[in-house]
């Protein structure tokens, strides 16, 4: 039995000039921003899909394909490689929405138990907009999980309690067992066999999501708005990012290489201006949703989303012994190992010559007045 309650975090460490880039492999004139993705709503999912990290059931079963390249990703991290891509179903039935993903990547690492250390996908979600809808908040709620050798799908949850990723607010996995969090999170993560990348399945309550940013907005000091469940359509702010992991020739993890997400604008995630909520670069509408029912009560009742585990590293206190060929996940600036546990981010460092990272810490640049 897996006991859910902290993760290992990644220390900061120096990057080079070399590695901070802004996705210098694409023409400006060549990117374009994501924009909005439309989901299919059916009852119940479960009969239609099995989530045990095979996607065939969505290549099969008329679910729209949406890809993300070079060509709608930003850099914050190293470049978007050309033989890189994702390919994304998205649904949603009553009780849960439904994300599956192909990640086209030949160089592919298992992340540690519990963890997002390794080859890792991260998503933003903003439950209809609500915290892009007030000045407060630098960021909504990152869900963050790494390939898992087991095929689970262990997820950490950041940025509730505070507006960056220093600190992790809870963990929750596809086979945990605590009553708390059990059915919160479903799914399963897969290598391909034929070497190409990996897959992942996973489905996260609307109660859980609804929980999260309402918490979020509670915490901040902002009013939860009112919410009439299947009266409305539900309207998810997405923000995609991965971070790449390669490896050595003696088969050594060659720290984090790339790191990019979506971003209404190229070059916003490296400048470290991108991860507002209204900044996100993807939009997910959902339609005829009319069985959906949430609590509106206050939640997570059951545990506290506090205080980031003990063995988590602080933001700004790099440590020396990492190789430099690596950026963080979460404040990736690129640094060679650090970039996994935070929700995503990046700094430029003064002078754009070193980037301090840190992992499970993200640094956000203050709103504008």
């Amino acid at each position: 039995m897996k006991k859910f309650f902290t993760m290992l975090v990644v220390a900061a460490m120096l990057a080079s000039l070399g590695a901070l880039t802004v996705n210098a492999a694409v023409d400006e004139s060549e990117w374009n921003a994501f924009g909005e993705v439309k989901a299919e709503y059916v009852e119940d999912l479960s009969t239609q899909i099995t989530l045990d990290g095979d996607v065939s059931d969505w290549q099969n079963g008329g679910f729209q394909r949406y890809d993300i390249d070079k060509y709608n990703l930003d850099a914050w991290v190293g470049e978007v490689k050309d033989d890189w891509s994702i390919n994304l179903w998205f649904s949603a039935d009553a009780e849960f929405l439904y994300i599956a993903f192909k990640i086209n990547d030949p160089d592919v690492q298992f992340s540690d138990d519990n963890a997002y250390n390794k080859d890792a996908f991260q998503i933003q979600l903003d439950f209809n907009g609500w915290a892009a809808n007030t000045e407060a908040f630098g960021r909504a709620v990152f869900y963050s999980f790494g390939l898992q050798e087991d095929g689970t799908v262990d997820m950490t949850v950041q940025c509730i309690e505070g507006d960056t990723a220093s600190t992790i607010d809870y963990t929750m996995a596809s086979d945990d067992e605590e009553e708390w969090r059990e059915g919160h999170v479903k799914g399963a993560t897969k290598k391909a066999e034929d070497g190409s990348g990996w897959y992942a399945e996973f489905a996260i309550s609307w109660q859980t999501l609804y929980n999260d940013i309402s918490e979020k907005l509670t915490v901040g000091g902002e009013e939860v708005p009112s919410w009439t469940g299947g009266e409305d359509k539900v309207s998810l702010n997405m923000l995609v990012c991965y971070l790449d992991h390669d490896t050595n020739e003696d088969g050594s993890d060659a720290g984090i290489v790339g790191a990019w997400g979506t971003s209404n604008a190229l070059g916003s995630l490296a400048a470290g201006d991108g991860w507002y909520p209204e900044a996100a670069g993807m939009v997910l509408t959902l339609d005829g949703m009319t069985s959906i029912t949430i609590e509106t009560t206050e939640a997570p009742t059951e545990e506290p989303t506090t205080e980031a585990p003990e063995t988590e590293a602080k933001t700004d206190a790099p440590k020396t012994d990492a190789p430099t060929t690596e950026a963080p996940a979460d404040d990736p600036e690129q640094t060679t190992e650090a970039a996994k546990e935070g929700g995503c981010g990046g700094i430029v460092g003064a002078g754009a010559i070193v980037a301090v990272l840190a992992l499970g810490a993200c640094v956000v640049a203050k709103k504008k007045d």
